[in-house]
């Protein structure tokens, strides 16, 4: 959760430290999440099952949790985060909104870039290939109008109404990447939601 005075707090299962709280203990109701983001201000915030980002004010980006795939960005699959860590390589851009999908993390940056990182599997990252991205990278095709939307089943940068504007200012439809996750296959709208895995 983030306040309307950017404060961040968090619950629920604490899993490889993803409540940024500095341990791996459950909480059952909201707590701070302090480290690094004690004095600066949110204003944005994503979580996945396993990782969190948030965005700050000034626009640097910080994550927590588990690492595995690279879905934290910070060079590593086994150096988890129990407290924020702000991640490297995004140094000359101003961050404006990230997505944390189920193994993988997106951002947009206030000059349109869209920048990914963590499992590249099924082409998820979009960046021509299934190769893992341990650091952000840009994606070079791209550039959108908005901060980044989604949720942990398959994160997604775009406009409201589901397009994103490439480098030659075309608008083109995008759908989820991500297969269903173990708890959705027998969900009624769940062939719907993934009928495809590529921008057309």
């Amino acid at each position: 959760f983030v306040t309307a005075a950017g404060i961040v707090f968090s619950c629920g299962g604490g899993w490889f430290g993803r409540l940024g709280s500095g341990d791996m203990t459950d909480r059952l109701t909201p707590a701070r999440v302090l480290g690094l983001l004690a004095h600066k201000r949110a204003v944005a915030v994503a979580a996945a099952c396993l990782h969190s980002l948030v965005v700050t004010d000034d626009g640097e980006l910080y994550a927590f949790g588990s690492a595995e795939h690279g879905r934290l960005g910070n060079g590593s699959t086994s150096l988890h985060h129990t407290t924020p860590a702000r991640i490297a390589g995004l140094e000359h851009e101003k961050v404006v909104g990230a997505c944390a999908a189920l193994n993988s993390s997106s951002v947009t940056t206030a000059s349109g870039s869209v920048y990914t990182f963590g499992s590249g599997v099924g082409g998820l990252l979009g960046h021509g290939d299934t190769l893992r991205r341990l650091r952000p990278k840009r994606i070079a095709t791209l550039r959108v109008g908005v901060p980044c939307s989604g949720d942990a089943e398959g994160g997604r940068c775009g406009s409201a109404d589901g397009e994103i504007a490439t480098t030659q200012n075309e608008a083109v439809p995008y759908y989820h990447t991500a297969e269903p996750l173990p708890w959705q296959r027998h969900s009624p709208d769940t062939t719907q939601s993934h009928t495809s895995s590529v921008a057309r």
